[in-house]
């Protein structure tokens, strides 16, 4: 049997090995570890993309069949059943041999497909039609030759390696693989229950699935085909990174991002292995199907759920990202500063005129100037163009120049506040005569975006409300809302406490109470007293929210208080 697909119409690698005759329990158990893939079940493991430029040639040649000629009642006469059957509920009784092959090809082009896609229905009708050795004309074999991008599953009797051999040279052995019977194996099994061949009541009962059941256990394969994607991608992304990234970027990320992955692969693990054990019992009808939904929704592994996962694989990316990104500036001789190496810069309080005076102390130099370029990844990534003129500009500034130049990439991107747009800034050289404090002067290019000095506007904003409605909650609940960009964000990281927060909850079936906190001790903060406010004095907290705009919001202790108050 030969048959040819379009990827235009293969949605995945399941739905192409469902099309040549693989079970869904079959897969499941391959996904799972039940069973080793093997063959063209490693398929199963193809991350490759699949579009409108994919062609797939699957042939198939079946030579033997073994066959136990048994009816019901009579397999005693033929074969007898050892008495520790294990609780086996089937004999396999056919056995299939022969090989199969799968051959993936990429096209290269929209144009060759049409002209590829004819070739390979050719060589099928060929190989329906006759049991001749194929032969192909040289304009034929010119085209084989030409597709490049092709990987080949098959039974591993026919070849160690697939991927070493041509797609031309495949087509031309398959008359030797049908010839030779060291080239056969089994392909396919057929099973008659115990109970049914032997008539005999002491043996179990085959489970059969419910079509609830069966819509509980559908749920595996994409969930597991989905984590296994990721975790190939994110696997990908991390053997791109080089073995000297701590010489570039000497931050967290170079020792957290490894170990959490190994924390993932390990939980990853363990919900297989858990999904694997429970599948097991819901087949034999030891356990019920509803289980699988409860692992797969279980809190415990969020991990590997959506956004999780893919908050993730983003942070690895970036992470990919900043080492290109500072590499290229080391190369073009321009020094990266992340903004958070300056002491307490992780303050959301922190000013931004505060951060410029520190880094004028810290670049200003008696022997050359210097250019600060403020930039994030959010901008960078919104407006790569303007990016890039910067980037240019700045290097020409440093080559059109007689003086010594030190250029200084100063990095935002994890700075609690939004960096609003890039800016520039020159440091001129430092006199050793003049002992005044130095100010920086703004460089006029009218390509680059500079700072524009504003009066600052202020608002005032005053929260009144019953003992325990959630002022201080909401001030708190305001200041996650500016520390993080979006809510998956802040579910990654500890929450931010400026206001020292206690409350009870009720956990279990027979709800006991607990006491949750967050925060230090403050004295303006009473949780002793139940019904007098907790909030003791009138508090104010001040909100840089940019360059002009301030936000002062003000604490009050609550109304209604059992004092009286």
């Amino acid at each position: 049997m030969c048959q040819v697909f379009r990827g235009s119409h293969i949605k995945d690698v399941i739905h192409l090995l469902n099309v040549i005759k693989f079970d869904d329990t079959l897969l499941q158990s391959i996904l799972l570890n039940m069973v080793k893939e093997s063959g063209i079940s490693s398929l199963i493991h193809y991350n490759q993309p699949i579009n409108e430029n994919t062609c797939f040639l699957y042939y198939s040649y079946t030579c033997r069949r073994e066959k136990l000629s048994v009816t019901d009642v009579k397999a005693n006469k033929i074969i007898s059943i050892s008495p520790n059957l294990n609780n086996a509920t089937h004999m396999i009784t056919e056995i299939i041999s022969g090989f199969e092959i799968l051959c993936i090809i990429q096209v290269p082009t929209a144009q060759l497909l049409d002209q590829i896609d004819h070739l390979l229905n050719e060589i099928s009708e060929r190989l329906h039609s006759s049991d001749k050795p194929l032969k192909f004309t040289d304009e034929e074999e010119h085209i084989i030759n030409e597709l490049s991008d092709v990987i080949i599953f098959g039974s591993e009797t026919c070849f160690d390696n697939p991927n070493t051999l041509s797609i031309l040279n495949v087509l031309n052995r398959l008359q030797h693989f049908q010839n030779n019977t060291n080239f056969h194996r089994p392909i396919q099994y057929k099973m008659c229950s115990l109970k049914w061949l032997y008539e005999n009541q002491s043996y179990p009962e085959p489970y059969r699935l419910s079509n609830d059941d069966n819509c509980n256990i559908s749920q595996i394969i994409p969930t597991i085909m989905r984590l296994n994607n990721w975790m190939k991608d994110i696997q990908k992304l991390l053997k791109s990174l080089p073995k000297n990234l701590n010489i570039l970027t000497s931050n967290r990320w170079s020792k957290d991002i490894p170990e959490q992955f190994g924390v993932l692969l390990s939980t990853y693990e363990q919900y297989r292995t858990e999904l694997r054990s429970t599948l097991i019992d819901v087949r034999r009808g030891i356990r019920k199907s509803a289980e699988i939904n409860n692992i797969i929704s279980n809190r415990y592994y969020s991990s590997l759920r959506e956004p999780a996962i893919g908050v993730f694989y983003n942070e690895v990316d970036q992470w990919l990202t900043k080492y290109k990104l500072i590499k290229r500036l080391n190369d073009d001789n321009i020094a990266y500063f992340n903004v958070l190496d300056i002491p307490g810069c992780n303050n959301i309080f922190l000013k931004m005129q505060d951060i410029h005076e520190v880094l004028n102390r810290r670049f200003s130099k008696k022997d050359s100037s210097a250019i600060l370029w403020f930039s994030s990844d959010r901008l960078k990534r919104e407006k790569s163009v303007r990016w890039e003129q910067i980037y240019q500009n700045i290097i020409e500034q440093r080559q059109n120049t007689t003086q010594r130049v030190s250029l200084i990439y100063v990095d935002f991107s994890e700075f609690p506040k939004n960096l609003e747009d890039f800016g520039v800034r020159n440091l001129p050289i430092q006199s050793s005569l003049d002992t005044r404090p130095k100010h920086c002067r703004k460089h006029h290019s009218p390509s680059i975006p500079q700072e524009q000095s504003s009066s600052v506007t202020e608002i005032n904003v005053l929260l009144m409300g019953e003992t325990g409605v959630g002022k201080s909650t909401f001030i708190n609940a305001f200041v996650n809302y500016l520390m993080f960009d979006t809510l998956e964000q802040a579910e990654q990281n500890q929450p931010v406490v400026v206001i020292p927060v206690s409350f009870l909850i009720t956990i279990g079936n027979q709800f006991d109470e607990r006491i949750v906190k967050f925060g230090d001790v403050d004295v303006n903060e009473n949780y002793e007293h139940q019904g007098q406010s907790v909030t003791q004095q009138c508090k104010s907290y001040v909100f840089n929210l940019n360059e002009r705009l301030l936000l002062r919001l003000i604490d009050t202790p609550g109304m209604g208080d059992t004092r009286g108050i």
